[in-house]
């Protein structure tokens, strides 16, 4: 059985944004969102992740990094103009008791950012 040698290895980095303005993904060759709070969070003004909805950039490329700003808002819409492609994570049932006071907002969208560099 031949062992192959790994060209690339990689590098996370885990965020999380709480409030709206928006991301860099900082030169990462891919990132995955993920909305882990209750509400609504629109990212680029078009693309809505529901509560427990993920996102992710394009597969990791080494020759490819990602330089984008993101736009973050968090309850811009109620309703998704555009549903999040199912990316391993389906939203999560929310299930209130209707004579408890409402839930806290929770606006947390968690971002992990991976890195590739050539091992020498």
């Amino acid at each position: 059985m031949e062992i192959l040698k790994a060209t690339y290895g990689r590098r996370t980095i885990w965020e999380t944004i709480e409030k709206g303005g928006g991301f860099d993904a900082g030169g990462c060759h891919s990132y995955m969102a993920f909305n882990a709070g209750n509400v609504n969070i629109t990212l680029a003004g078009v693309f809505v992740l529901r509560p427990g909805q993920s996102f992710s950039s394009p597969d990791e490329n080494p020759d490819i990094i990602d330089n984008s700003h993101i736009p973050v808002q968090f309850d811009m819409a109620n309703d998704a103009k555009m549903v999040a492609a199912d990316t391993g994570s389906k939203p999560q049932e929310r299930i209130y008791d209707p004579a408890a006071p409402p839930p806290a907002r929770d606006t947390r969208l968690v971002l992990v950012k991976s890195f590739l560099y050539k091992i020498e």
